[in-house]
Order: structure tokens, then C-alpha cells, then sequence
């Protein structure tokens, strides 16, 4: 068998968002990104991850804020993502780098809007830098106690308010939008992914019953339809 061409490879890998992700990082060795380029390839990375977390939720509900920034982590390390939480002027939970460029992440468990906004100052006062190729970052919401559309509804209704500069505009996905922030050290724009991961989790189909009037109505037209056919 012939050696594949880098041509085929990205044929190929096209056919899969995950594959393709993974090349395109192999491939940056070669032919390293622009940070813009590179900070969405990072999105998408992070969106493939946060629709896995999404679909196991009845595993991980249960989990703690770091159990779940380390199955993220585990998650994008298998794209060939250089991730894990690390110090840049304080304890960051996510950490996404290569060859100087940095994203860095701030992620919470969504108990309320106070909670979520104490995240938003660590991540954008703390330890945002504002230096060249370290310019973007994220909000990761773990929406645990109730729905991921109403929690983020309300995070974005509340920074509205708090902080009318922020320049908010959507996101890339329903459960996203995205924000600029300038207070960090070096007075530049900051732009800020918020993403909210959904792991509510209230199965119900042993409590929510069928009421009695319901049977009866089944019955009813059930034994309707067999009468018509006699």
C-alpha cells in the first residue's frame, strides 16, 4: 500500500468532526496556526468534548467542579490538545496551549448568578494576561441543579447589567455567547467564550405516573377503534 497523501488524510478526516480536529492539531507542527485560527480549533474541540460529557450525564451529574474540568481535560487530550490546569497568575482550571499561544478557562458549577460572576472576575482579573496570543479564554458552566438554557439565559441577563462593556454577542452553539473583558493587566481586549455544559440530570418515568383519567381514556378509545373495525 502507498503512502497516504497529506491531501488524502485531510480527505478523509473531513468525513468526521473528531478526526479532522485531531490532523489539523498533528498537522500544526508543520503548519503552525495564526491565534485566531488556533483559538477556534479550540472551540470546536471543546464543543465535541462538552456534547460527550452531555450524553453521559447520568454518569457524571454526581461529579465535583474538578472531576469534571479532568474528564474535559482527558477528553481534548485525546485530540492532541496540550491541556491541564496550571498557574498564570493564580490557580487556572483549564490551560490550553501551544508554543506560547494560551487559552485559558475558568469553569464553575452554576449554583447562581453570584457564584458564576466571582469565576468571571478570577478569569478576566486574575489571570487573563492580555499579552499577544494569550487574548481569549472561557466560561465553563456546569449546569447541574437545573436546565443549561435557563442558567445561561440568566448568566448573560446579569452581565448585561453588571457590565455593560462587555460588547455580548451569541455564541456558536444555543448553549453559548461570547464577551470581551479589559481589565486585565495589560489593558487589552479579552474575549471570552461562555459555555454551558448540561448535566441535569431528573429522570422520571418512575415518578411521573399516567393519571387515572389518562388509562381511562386509553381504554376508552382503544376498545373505540376495535368497535368500528367489528
Amino acid at each position: 500500500m502507498s503512502e497516504a497523501t497529506v491531501a488524502q488524510l485531510r480527505q478523509l478526516a473531513a468525513q468526521c468532526p473528531v478526526k479532522k480536529l485531531s490532523l489539523v492539531a498533528l498537522m500544526w507542527d508543520l503548519d503552525p496556526p495564526a491565534y485566531e485560527e488556533w483559538v477556534s480549533m479550540v472551540e470546536q474541540a471543546l464543543l465535541i468534548q462538552i456534547d460527550k460529557i452531555s450524553e453521559k450525564r447520568n454518569y457524571l451529574s454526581d461529579f465535583g467542579e474538578d472531576a469534571l474540568t479532568t474528564v474535559l481535560q482527558i477528553g481534548l487530550d485525546s485530540l492532541h490538545l496540550r491541556c491541564s490546569a496550571a498557574v498564570v497568575n493564580g490557580n487556572v482550571d483549564l490551560l490550553i496551549e501551544h508554543r506560547g499561544y494560551k487559552w485559558l478557562g475558568e469553569a464553575k458549577i452554576a449554583t447562581g448568578s453570584t457564584v458564576i460572576y466571582h469565576g468571571y472576575n478570577q478569569l478576566t482579573t486574575r489571570y487573563a494576561t492580555g499579552q499577544p496570543n494569550q487574548t481569549a479564554g472561557g466560561m465553563l458552566l456546569y449546569c447541574k441543579d437545573d436546565t443549561a438554557d435557563g442558567i445561561l439565559a440568566g448568566w448573560r441577563a446579569a452581565l448585561e447589567i453588571q457590565r455593560p462593556d462587555a460588547e455580548i454577542v451569541d455564541g456558536p452553539v444555543p448553549l453559548s455567547f461570547r464577551s470581551v473583558d479589559c481589565r486585565n493587566g495589560a489593558g487589552q481586549k479579552f474575549s471570552i467564550i461562555h459555555l454551558a455544559v448540561s448535566l441535569h440530570h431528573s429522570p422520571q418515568e418512575d415518578t411521573d405516573l399516567l393519571s387515572k383519567d389518562a388509562q381511562n381514556a386509553y381504554r376508552r378509545v382503544k376498545a373505540a377503534v376495535k368497535a368500528g373495525r367489528a
